[in-house]
């Protein structure tokens, strides 16, 4: 995401996943989808979130944000 995105909503998918969309500055908007990483060292468990595949959709205009439905507005 960059400095002036206007909108963020992440959806939920299946344990260990979700999809994140992000309403860009210009014309576009982002989606990348994360997996749950987790790694124990020393007896600490890091929890990290992977992010996978992901590209931009091609929008006319300026985003103002992205709705419940995951649809720009």
């Amino acid at each position: 995401m960059s400095a002036r995105t206007k909108d963020f909503v992440s959806f939920y998918t299946k344990p260990g996943q979700f999809f994140m969309y992000s309403a860009d500055n210009d014309d576009g908007m982002k989606w990348h989808y994360y997996n749950l990483d987790t790694t124990s060292s020393f007896g600490i468990e890091f929890i990290e979130w992977t992010p996978y595949g992901g590209s931009e959709i091609y929008t006319p205009g300026k985003p103002l944000g992205i709705d419940s439905d995951g649809l720009i507005i």
